[in-house]
């Protein structure tokens, strides 16, 4: 978990799937990398402490139906990153 918080203190961005963040400690997390300017994306159906708080983009969906298009996102932003090209399924 300590290590979890120094990666969580420069992190520019958090993303949170199926949790509701109320087990502690990790649930602590999210506020950490607004705490140290980053933002926070969460993914769960259902309420969150964080869900309207600045910096939180909150997507109310089903983990299942939302991971494929988590998926293509960062398969779409690592080509970018390094020029590959990506088709569908991340080919």
């Amino acid at each position: 978990m300590e290590d979890a918080i120094v990666f969580a203190r420069g992190a520019d961005y958090a993303l949170c799937l199926g949790s509701s963040l109320q087990v502690m400690p990790a649930a602590a997390i999210p506020q950490i990398v607004l705490d140290n300017g980053g933002k926070v994306a969460i993914i769960n159906q259902g309420t969150t402490d964080y869900d309207d708080e600045p910096g939180v983009v909150k997507v109310d969906a089903p983990l299942a139906l939302a991971m494929p298009i988590v998926l293509e996102a960062a398969l779409a932003v690592r080509a970018v990153r390094t020029g590959l090209s990506v088709g569908k399924g991340g080919q």
